[in-house]
């Protein structure tokens, strides 16, 4: 058994944040090991070390991109979560429907819910999605609707595969058999897609999934709760022996519907955090109008952005005709403090660049300490670790607008301490700068200015 390296761990951990703590609580409290006894990955209990056990095979988990081994661990974690322990302790009959049904479920949140691309995640539509699993012939005549429980999609595979069966001659079919991981194509009248991982353990250690989740209950805030709460409450498996007191038949549970192991407060006096991020991405959709070409206007601030503090300069819409597709691209330009205060922060840094569509943006990514380095998304490559300093930003943005005849002052998003040295930027409203410390000396004060502790 060979477990994770510490530094990937942390790596983890911190970029699963930037989906939901929940992910990255869970994350913490359980251990991650590599072993060849799956093909891809699973999630059980460690009696032993009492903890969560996320079982990855590691050929598999080398051949995967960053972004993908993250939907991985999101989706193993949505299987506790969501206790689906409960429906695969005794579904050993159509275990493979079963299996199928999790996945679409898992799948679909991850996608509508938690900012997974599907085209990242799966180009090759290997996954359990409603048009891998299901014919269009049968999405049209069986109405399949996407974002939905278990029960539904259950529901919808039984009479897909039935039909199938009694097409070929075997009468109302008991459902396939087959194992936890098997393709849908074993499955007479589903698709290709395949169940990403082994459900095989979830329901051998039902008990003790269920008071992890407990305890991860207690550990997230309200706040962070209540953002999963609707996913939570329309997605949480039920026992189905549940007998009870407030056990309804059918193994439903009375009042409290996932059976007091989640709960929550109300809290709709209490503010909000949002993640530092969503400020570059509420900044990026003043441009979107279909239509209309937007040039920036930084005069005063959109209506729309009033909530993120009188004293913030944004800029606003004005509508232009249309010019060329390459002429009317917005200059974004990143900078990345690499100090060791903000080393932390690079994964994040290259996800808020990617928030940034490129058909409106031209996104560049800068590495800065006494010099600048330009990095980008397909390296993700960090340079520097020395001192710092501030001047040298301005000095490469004046150099570029030289070299490459930049009509537009860019858009400039700095990540730092703020510990550094005096700048003067030519057009200070543009530069917004977001710190891990309340160290504002070398900082324009006509500059946006965001503390990192009041988004995290």
């Amino acid at each position: 058994m060979i477990t994770f390296k510490d530094e990937e761990f942390f790596k983890i951990s911190r970029s699963l944040e930037l989906y939901h703590g929940v992910f990255s609580q869970l994350w913490k409290m359980g251990k991650p090991i590599f072993c060849d006894d799956i093909p891809t990955a699973a999630v059980t209990f460690d009696k032993e070390g009492h903890c969560v056990l996320f079982k990855i095979n590691e050929k598999y988990w080398n051949t995967l991109s960053d972004n993908k081994k993250l939907f991985i661990i999101c989706h193993e974690c949505l299987h506790v979560i969501l206790n689906h322990g409960s429906r695969t302790k005794d579904a050993r009959e159509k275990f493979a429907i079963t299996n199928i049904a999790l996945d679409l479920v898992v799948n679909n949140i991850l996608e509508k819910s938690f900012m997974f691309k599907r085209d990242e995640i799966d180009k090759e539509k290997q996954f359990c999605w409603l048009d891998t699993v299901f014919s269009k012939k049968d999405m049209t005549k069986y109405k399949m609707k996407s974002d939905e429980c278990f029960e539904y999609y259950c529901t919808k595979l039984n009479t897909v595969v039935d039909e199938a069966m009694k097409g070929m001659g075997g009468g109302k079919g008991k459902g396939a058999g087959g194992g936890n991981s098997e393709k849908g194509d074993s499955t007479p009248g589903l698709g290709d897609g395949e169940v990403l991982d082994d459900h095989s353990g979830l329901g051998d250690f039902l008990p003790e999934l269920q008071e992890t989740c407990k305890d991860l209950n207690n550990t997230l805030s309200d706040e962070e709760k209540n953002e999963i709460k609707d996913i939570i409450e329309k997605n949480y498996e039920k026992d189905s022996d549940n007998t009870g007191d407030g056990a309804q038949p059918g193994g439903k549970l009375a009042g409290d519907g996932t059976g007091g192991v989640w709960t929550f407060v109300d809290i709709k006096k209490v503010k909000k955090k949002t993640k530092w991020e969503t400020v570059i991405k509420k900044w990026a959709t003043q441009f979107y109008k279909p239509g209309f070409q937007h040039i920036e206007q930084w005069a005063r601030t959109n209506r729309r952005f009033l909530f993120l503090g009188k004293d913030l300069m944004l800029p606003t819409e004005m509508e232009e005709e249309a010019m060329d597709e390459d002429t009317h691209k917005i200059d974004v330009f990143f900078f990345l403090d690499c100090s060791g205060s903000c080393w932390g922060l690079k994964d994040r840094f290259f996800r808020a660049a990617l928030s940034l569509p490129e058909e409106k943006f031209n996104v560049r990514l800068f590495c800065f300490d006494t010099h600048v380095e330009e990095t980008n998304l397909e390296s993700r490559k960090v340079y520097g670790g020395g001192g710092t300093s501030f001047s040298c930003i301005e000095k490469k943005i004046q150099s570029l607008i030289q070299t490459e005849k930049i009509k537009v002052y860019p858009g400039v998003f700095v990540i730092t301490d703020g510990y550094g040295s005096h700048v003067k930027p030519a057009e200070p409203k543009k530069w917004y700068w977001f710190l891990s410390e309340n160290y504002t000396e070398y900082i324009p004060k006509e500059c946006n200015i965001f503390m990192l502790k009041d988004f995290e």
